[in-house]
């Protein structure tokens, strides 16, 4: 089990630096850095992120359709140690909503995967992106350990 969580978390951050090379994006790459355990952190991209108080709070819904991962801008950890507030660009909730989250812990990391799904309308949907956050509440403490995206999108 250690080492499939290590290789899992080797991947996750192999995955990461490519991306990174590769990315095409307009939007910053998440480059995330770890945290003590003791205090509130945050793990972002290379650019001061903006304020988790101006993303509209989401959670996760039923009834989407193509779930997929997506790319997430930065997490907070919160003063528990037991808390991710996960921040990310997306479009609005008529039209993309929060599928699910998915955690992996190995023993120098977190992953965590932001999973959206498409909402089944007739109406079309602008293209405006809004910022979205969610709060994951995990099983094991960060004690430290950086948060790195599972999936790189």
């Amino acid at each position: 089990m250690k080492k499939l969580t290590r290789t899992l978390a080797l991947t996750a951050v192999t995955a990461l630096l490519l991306a990174s090379c590769s990315s095409d994006s307009s939007e910053p790459t998440a480059q995330p850095v770890g945290a003590g355990p003791s205090e509130s952190a945050t793990i972002s991209p290379s650019v001061t992120p903006e304020p988790a108080a101006a993303a509209v709070k989401v959670e996760e819904r039923n009834g989407l359709q193509e779930p997929h991962p997506v790319r997430w801008e930065y997490a907070t950890v919160g003063v528990d140690d037991m808390t991710l507030t996960v921040t990310w660009w997306s479009k609005s909730e008529e039209c993309i909503g929060l599928d699910s989250t998915e955690v992996v812990y190995g023993g120098g990391s977190i992953g965590v995967d932001i999973i959206e799904g498409t909402v089944r309308t007739d109406e079309p949907c602008s293209g405006e992106r809004i910022l979205k956050s969610t709060v994951i509440t995990l099983v094991q403490p960060v004690q430290g350990r950086d948060i790195r995206p599972l999936s790189v999108v």
